[in-house]
C-alpha cells in the first residue's frame, strides 16, 4: 500500500510521499482496511519527526480514522494530555473529535482531552487554525467548553484574549447554557480606551447579545446587557458612530420594549440620526416619532432613512415628501423608494396615487444585477396588490 509504503519510508529518514496520503482521502475504503497499521505509523512519525509529519494534509488523518468513534481513537493511541502538544496530531484530534461527537456523556479519556484542549484558548501564541478549530469544539461541546474554559485568565488577559472570551460567550449562549456572568462583560467599557480594535470587537459583542434578552428567563442576565448598553448610551450619547447605531437596531430588533426605554431615557432617536432611522423598525418610528419623521426632508443622505420609514404606510401621511422631490433623484434611489413604498398593499395604493411617475421610472428602469432585487420586490409588490404600471418611456430626470 503506497501511503503506509510513504509514511514508513518517512519514519527510516526518506521524503515523504504527500501524494500518496492525499489519495487516501479519496479511497476511504482503502483507508478503512488499513486503518490500525497507519494509526501505528502515523504516530510514530508525529512523535519521532514531528517536522516531517506536519507536512502531511490535514485531511488525511480524519480520512483514515473516520471508522471509529473519537472515544475509540483516544483508546487507540494511548491518549495521554501530553500529546496534545504535537501541533499535527493535536490538529488531528480536533477534526475527528469535532466529525464524531459523542451522544453519551464523555468518558474518562475523552473528559481528559476536552480538559486539556479548551485552556489551550487562553495561550495567545497559539496558532490561529488551532484557535479556530477549537471554537468549532465548542459549538458541538458547549457545556464541556463552559466546564473546562479558564474564564477568569481570559476575561484579565491580553485584547486577543479578551476578544476570543467574547466570540466563545456568544458559542455558549447560543447553545442555551450561561457562562459565569462575571465574565460576560467588562465594566466601565473605558477600561478599552486606546485600544480601537478592541473597542470596536466589544460594541459589535453587545449587539450580538440582545438577541437573548428575550430567548433568556434569566433576569440577571437581562440586566447584565442593559447595563453595558446603558453604558453605551453615556459613552456615545454626543457621538454618531455606524457601529452604535448597528447596536441599538440589533436591540430594536430583538427587545423593542428594552429599546424603548433606552430611547426615551437617552433620546437615542434624533432627526440628525439619519443612519440609526434607517436601521430602526419603521412602525416604530413613525408610531413614537411621528414629529421627527414630519420634519424628514429627502436629501441624498437621507435617502435610505426614508426607504426603510416608508415601508410603513402611516409614514406617507407624516413625512414632508412630494414626488416632485422624489423625481429630483437618480432613478435607482428612485426604484429603491418605490420599491420600500410598495411594501403593503395599502402603501402600494397610496404610492401609485401620489408618486406615479416615480413608479413608471422605477418600473421600466432596466434591469441589472445591481437593481435586481429591488425590481424583483417592486414587481411582486404590484403583482400582490393589483396595481399595473404602463411600459412606456419615462420622463427627462436626474440619472
Amino acid at each position: 500500500m503506497s501511503a503506509l509504503k510513504s509514511l514508513q519510508d518517512a519514519i527510516d529518514g526518506h521524503e515523504l510521499d504527500v501524494t500518496a496520503l492525499e489519495d487516501l482521502v479519496y479511497k476511504p475504503e482503502e483507508a478503512n482496511e488499513y486503518a490500525e497499521q497507519l494509526i501505528t505509523a502515523l504516530i510514530q512519525l508525529v512523535t519521532e519527526k514531528p517536522n516531517i509529519a506536519a507536512q502531511i494534509p490535514r485531511a488525511v488523518i480524519p480520512s483514515i480514522l473516520a471508522k471509529y468513534t473519537f472515544n475509540q481513537v483516544l483508546e487507540f493511541i494511548k491518549f495521554t494530555p501530553e500529546m496534545l502538544e504535537n501541533p499535527v496530531l493535536l490538529g488531528a484530534l480536533l477534526s475527528v473529535a469535532k466529525e464524531k461527537p459523542s451522544k453519551t456523556e464523555p468518558t474518562p479519556l475523552e473528559s481528559s482531552f476536552h480538559s486539556t484542549v479548551f485552556p489551550i484558548l487562553s495561550n495567545s501564541e497559539v496558532d490561529i487554525g488551532i484557535v479556530s478549530m477549537i471554537e468549532d469544539i465548542a459549538f458541538v461541546y458547549p457545556a464541556l467548553c463552559l466546564k473546562y474554559l479558564p474564564y477568569e485568565t481570559m476575561y484579565n488577559g491580553s485584547a486577543e484574549l479578551k476578544s476570543r472570551l467574547m466570540a466563545l460567550n456568544g458559542i455558549i449562549l447560543d447553545q442555551g447554557l450561561l457562562p459565569p456572568l462575571d465574565f460576560v462583560l467588562w465594566s466601565p467599557l473605558e477600561s478599552f480606551d486606546g485600544d480601537f480594535i478592541l473597542a470596536a470587537i466589544e460594541v459589535d459583542y453587545i449587539g450580538d447579545l440582545t438577541k437573548f434578552i428575550p430567548k433568556f428567563e434569566d433576569i440577571t442576565l437581562k440586566n447584565l446587557i442593559v447595563e453595558g448598553l446603558r453604558e453605551l448610551c453615556t459613552r456615545y450619547q454626543i457621538q454618531e458612530t455606524s457601529a452604535v447605531d448597528r447596536v441599538f437596531a440589533k436591540l430594536a430588533a430583538h427587545a423593542i420594549e428594552v429599546f424603548e426605554v433606552l430611547d426615551m431615557e437617552y433620546q437615542l432617536v434624533t432627526s440628525d440620526r439619519v443612519n440609526l432611522l434607517a436601521l430602526l423598525p419603521p412602525k416604530y418610528v413613525n408610531f413614537k416619532h411621528a414629529a421627527i419623521v414630519s420634519q424628514l426632508h429627502l436629501k441624498a443622505k437621507t435617502v435610505a432613512a426614508v426607504v426603510n420609514i416608508i415601508q410603513d404606510p402611516a409614514s406617507l401621511r407624516l413625512l414632508p415628501i412630494t414626488e416632485a422631490d422624489m423625481l429630483k433623484l437618480p432613478i435607482p434611489m428612485q426604484l429603491d423608494l418605490a420599491a420600500a413604498g410598495t411594501s403593503t398593499e395599502v402603501g402600494c395604493q397610496e404610492f401609485a396615487s401620489r408618486f406615479s411617475q416615480v413608479l413608471k421610472n422605477a418600473y421600466n428602469l432596466p434591469i441589472n444585477s445591481e437593481n435586481m432585487k429591488s425590481q424583483s420586490k417592486l414587481r411582486q409588490n404590484l403583482k400582490h396588490s393589483g396595481v399595473k404600471v404602463p411600459r412606456e418611456a419615462s420622463v427627462a430626470i436626474a440619472v
